[in-house]
């Protein structure tokens, strides 16, 4: 009869556990708004994360709204914050009215922005969603922005450079592919566990008709991840 490998039977177990301590925080969550604990707040972003988690998307936009509006600026910037990018990225994930949608998240985004000028994750965010739009150039300025917060922010380094890449297709300059490739290549060397790196320069190899490299690239990055869809 067939017997899991050690591994793969330990990572199994863990999941499992992991599954299980996970399923208590939402009723844990309650437990504290219900008590009007000192920290309700708190768990109600928490919360609401783990509700985006389970795609129960209108639940949890409710609940970040109400975050949003109960938080202090002053005194819970980060809550504030952390609830504002959150729900920006609920507005585009729920395709209601894709004109709508986008005014509503990037209002929160922008207002995030405002907030905490030094927080990596609302530009990283925002440059994804200018990215979704088609605004490159603002996307380009977003994610480049997230890199300089945060340099050792591995995901932002390579959407900022994939988002040159594309850029650099709109305006058809050529001249400017042999450099980007290049620095995904140093960003690889750099975050060799980050496989976005070997996806995004493997779609980068792709559009430059470099079919084996981005093979190779693919197999790389599965090698790293073979879990990874």
């Amino acid at each position: 009869m067939f017997r899991e490998k050690g591994n793969n039977l330990k990572r199994r177990r863990y999941l499992l556990f992991l599954f299980q301590e996970f399923s208590k925080i939402i009723p844990l969550c309650d437990e504290e708004i219900s008590s009007n604990g000192p920290d309700q707040l708190k768990a109600k972003l928490l919360k609401a994360t783990f509700l985006v988690l389970t795609k129960q998307l209108p639940q949890a936009l409710q609940l970040l709204s109400d975050v949003i509006g109960e938080a202090k600026e002053d005194t819970e910037k980060k809550i504030t914050v952390n609830a504002l990018v959150k729900r920006g990225s609920l507005y585009i994930q729920q395709c209601q009215d894709p004109q709508n949608d986008a005014k509503l998240s990037f209002a929160d985004f922008n207002r995030a922005a405002d907030l905490d000028p030094s927080n990596a994750d609302v530009f990283f965010n925002r440059g994804q969603i200018n990215l979704l739009m088609d605004k490159f150039d603002n996307a380009k300025e977003d994610l480049a922005k997230a890199s300089e917060l945060r340099p050792d922010f591995a995901l932002a380094n390579v959407q900022n450079l994939y988002t040159q890449f594309l850029a650099s297709q709109v305006s058809n300059d050529a001249s400017k592919r042999d450099d980007l490739e290049k620095s995904f290549k140093e960003v690889i060397d750099k975050y060799p566990d980050c496989i976005e790196s070997y996806a995004l320069l493997a779609k980068v190899n792709q559009e430059s008709g470099k079919l084996q490299e981005a093979d190779e690239l693919y197999k790389k990055g599965h090698a790293k991840n073979p879990e990874s869809a």
